[in-house]
């Protein structure tokens, strides 16, 4: 929704539909604002006279998995410097002297 351009339906009373949109014309269902930071919306209510309402879309499993593959990415990153802090001391490599063979 681009709210420079959009008006309310108060807007749209005197049009033929009256400010109305069909249930056809609908193709989609806000579930989530992501930005500011406010989370998943409350199921709405009002139009449960209409019909089944859609099913949510997959908003929780998508951020589940999001996080997860965070925690894997920076527990791979860590592991190198922790095993090699974890791992002790190993012995200098020997070197030969120039020559030697």
């Amino acid at each position: 929704d681009e709210r420079q351009g959009s008006l309310d339906s108060s807007a749209h009373l005197s049009d033929a539909a009256q400010g109305t949109v069909a249930r056809s014309a609908v193709t989609a269902r806000v579930d989530a604002v992501v930005w500011p930071m406010k989370g998943m919306l409350e199921r709405p209510t009002g139009f449960e006279t209409l019909g089944v309402l859609s099913q949510p879309g997959p908003l929780r499993i998508i951020v589940t998995l999001i996080v997860a593959g965070a925690v894997l990415v920076l527990g791979g990153g860590a592991y190198g410097p922790i095993a090699k802090r974890m791992g002790g001391r190993r012995a200098p490599a020997r070197t030969e002297p120039v020559g030697a063979r």
